[in-house]
């Protein structure tokens, strides 16, 4: 037997606005996915003395008693280790902004409810993650602030509640 579906996507509409919400969020994933590995290659001291060996700058010296620029003179290992995890976990951002892509495009910009839950939980696992690493951080090496995030965890991070909202509206309140 044959499905017929009544969904009509519309920019301007809830689901519609929550697909924005989450096209942002997949958009901030492909840069975290592709520029980090090419930067690091050719810039990675001085990003590493501007954004922080770790997490930010003050948090490298309330952790280490050092700024970025003295870990890496006395232990120039530090910023082949940085780079090294960040093309593992660019890697993995890289993929998770594919599969994210198709899931908005292919699959939720069509109604299928089972995307919008499957892009929820997938969010929440790249964000708790990194809340996890950050509190683990914190608890062993120095306290952090919000300010000492990232921006690419942070912003989906606070994106995310409002592409959930929106998005249950427009697939649940008919």
């Amino acid at each position: 037997m044959e499905q017929t579906t009544t969904f009509q996507f519309s920019w301007n509409s809830p689901i519609g606005v929550s697909v924005i919400i989450f096209l942002l969020m997949n958009f901030i994933y492909l840069l975290v996915g592709i520029f980090p590995p090419i930067l690091f290659r050719f810039f990675g001291n001085l990003l590493s003395v501007k954004l922080g060996l770790v997490f930010s700058p003050a948090s490298d010296v309330a952790a280490f008693g050092k700024n970025a620029t003295e870990l890496m003179k006395e232990n120039p290992s530090a910023l082949v280790i940085k780079t090294t995890f960040y093309d593992v976990i660019t890697g993995l951002y890289l993929a998770h902004a594919i599969l994210h892509f198709c899931l908005i495009w292919f699959c939720l910009m069509r109604g299928q409810t089972w995307s919008f839950w499957a892009l929820t939980f997938s969010d929440l696992a790249v964000i708790g993650f990194y809340l996890l690493a950050a509190r683990n951080f914190s608890t062993h090496l120095a306290p952090l602030k919000f300010g000492d995030l990232m921006p690419f965890a942070t912003v989906p991070g606070i994106l995310l509640p409002f592409a959930v909202i929106f998005g249950y509206i427009g697939l649940y309140w008919k």
